[in-house]
Parts: structure tokens; sequence; C-alpha cells
């Protein structure tokens, strides 16, 4: 576990250490854990641009203001989309690259706790929609742009980092698993997410991801779950929160230390972010290498067992990771049309 008070020294850096002036976008920013992230990093650096991505303008709003009084040397762009199909995020992404000629950081938490099993417009779960492929496909088109980026060039996925388990490589969207198989859900989108953002780590190796899984935070987010798994949840909270959930200082602290240090360096290049401080080392990538390049990681910063990395290394000598990527290349295509890859500028 990387302690607390590392993650702050870590943090305490960030204002001398980082250049001024950095760019995040943070798609998902108008609740949750996106929000407490973004204001954090808004504090801790310098002259910062932050753009929210996002479907309330109320919200976004409330967020601007305390940014603006967290730190009124910053700017901050509200971008208003629902992003509920693929387009959508293509539009949110031409927006972006309309206005910047680079990103420092893509801070990914768009999503729902929705487990449905009924498909959207664009013919995916909603889970697999907005967590898997629309956040794949706005890294893929401001990949260029992170990969112009002084200093620090990083992507936070906010998902299920450290609880890779076996896929589903018959049911790729997991059409039989619903709500009561939650764990083995989560275990089969993390290591979809890992083998995919591997893939691109391959791709932009001076570019660093890391995946993550936040824990217990009370957010909105699950306020808003609906039917007995809200009601459940909402107990559960109530009798067991104060033992369990991550705080959301914590939490923010957690996910600006994730956006901003050499801890979580890329491959190659010198864009690693913050220096390391002491008690602090470049951590294990999701292949069990250091600094490899592409991290998963649990809420206390810590990778997955040897078991799952075991896993991940056998999907890629076996062509599962392949397969997947077959698949969901295949869907791209279909919502997207057949140049979809050529469009990203990649």
């Amino acid at each position: 576990m990387v302690s607390l008070d590392v993650v702050k020294a870590s943090n305490a850096t960030i204002k001398t250490e980082l250049s001024p002036g950095l760019v995040a976008v943070f798609v998902g920013g108008t609740s949750g854990i996106g929000e407490i992230s973004l204001k954090q990093l808004a504090r801790l650096t310098v002259r910062p641009r932050i753009y929210i991505v996002g479907r309330s303008a109320a919200a976004a709003e409330r967020i601007l203001a305390e940014c603006r009084a967290l730190n009124g040397e910053g700017e901050y762009v509200f971008v208003q989309k629902t992003l509920v199909r693929m387009r959508d995020a293509e539009a949110v992404c031409e927006d972006i690259k309309q206005r910047e000629r680079h990103v420092n950081v893509l801070f990914l938490s768009v999503g729902e706790v929705d487990m449905s099993v009924e498909k959207n417009a664009d013919g995916l779960r909603p889970i697999f929609a907005l967590t898997t492929f629309a956040r794949y496909l706005i890294a893929l088109r401001l990949l260029p742009l992170l990969q112009r980026a002084p200093g620090l060039r990083r992507i936070v996925d906010v998902a299920a980092g450290a609880h890779e388990d076996r896929l589903l490589t018959d049911d790729w969207q997991a059409e039989r698993l619903t709500v009561r198989d939650r764990n083995k859900l989560r275990g089969h989108l993390a290591t979809m997410k890992t083998l995919t953002w591997q893939r691109l780590v391959e791709q932009a190796p001076d570019v660093s991801i890391v995946q993550e899984f936040p824990g217990l935070v009370v957010t909105p987010l699950f306020q808003r779950l609906g039917g007995w798994l809200g009601v459940a949840f909402r107990l559960f909270v109530f009798l067991f929160g104060w033992l369990l959930a991550v705080p959301l200082d914590e939490s923010a602290e957690r996910h600006a230390f994730m956006a901003t240090s050499a801890a979580f360096a890329p491959r190659e290049g010198d864009a690693k972010g913050a220096p390391l401080v002491a008690g602090l080392g470049v951590r294990t990538g999701a292949d069990g290498h250091l600094g490899s390049g592409m991290y998963s990681v649990g809420w206390n910063n810590e990778g997955p067992g040897e078991e799952a990395m075991a896993l991940l290394r056998r999907y890629h000598e076996d062509g599962t990771a392949a397969a997947l990527w077959t698949w969901m290349k295949g869907e791209f295509t279909r919502i997207l049309g057949a140049d979809w890859e050529g469009m990203s500028g990649c």
C-alpha cells in the first residue's frame, strides 16, 4: 500500500515540479470521483486549464465557481455533452482538439452503475458503452494531443483496477451476467479494460495509463442506484460505511497522485510527472514489470496479485487479447464506419 502520507508528500511537490499551465480533461467531471479529483488538481497546480465534460450545466456552474475559489489563476471550461452514443464521444474530442494543441491529463470517470442487459442505440450494454467503448475511443482520439504534452502524459481510468479475472470469451458483453453476478462482471470488465489499455500503451509507449478501482467512495453515483440494489447499498453504507468507505478527501488525494506522480511513469520518454519522493518507487505495471507504462491498481494504489498478472500474460500468449481486440474493432466499425481508425490520426 502507498501510504496516504507519501501520497500527500508527492502531491505537495506538484506546484514546484510540474510546469504551470497543465491541461487536463475530465470526462465525467460534474459529479462523484471526477468532481472531487478535478477540484483537487485545480488546488494543487499552477495556472491549470481544466475541461469538465458532463451533462449537468447546473452542477458544472457550481464546480467552476468552486474551482475558481480554490485557484483563481486557473481556467475552467465546461463542455456540455451527454455521452450516450459513440458519436457523442467523437464530438467531445473534436471540441477539445479545436481548443488545445496538447493535453497532459485525461481523466475518465464517465459512466453509470447500470448493469442492465438491455442494449443502447449503439447495440451495447450501458456498462460497456461508457466504461469501455466511449472511454477507449476518447483516449484514442486525444492520443496525439497527449503525445505532444510536455512534462506529463497521463490517462487515469476510474474503473476496476486490480480486480482482473477470467473473461467470458464466448460472451464479450457478458449478457448472461446480471447484477447478481456483479463480482464476475467486474472481473470480466477489469480484464477487458487492462488488455485494451495495454494495447494502447504498445501504440504510444510515451503515454502512461492507470486503470484504478477507487474502493467504496460514497458519491451521488451510488445514491442514484434504483431497485433492490440501491436499497441494499444505502443500507450497507449506513451500517458499515464508517468502517469500509474511503474518505472523500483521501480519494481526491490519491486520484491527484495517480494523475501526476512519476510512480506511474510511461515506458519511454521523459514525460514522467512529479518526481518520486522519499518512500516511493516506480510501480509495477500490469504485465509484472517495473515502469512498463500500463498500471492496474486498487484504491490503495497497489496492483493486482500474481494470479491476475499470470492470467493477463496467458491471454496475450494464447491469442485471447487479440480476439478481444478483433471483437472491439468490429463493434467500432459497425457503429462508426469502416474508416473509424484512420480518423483518429494515430
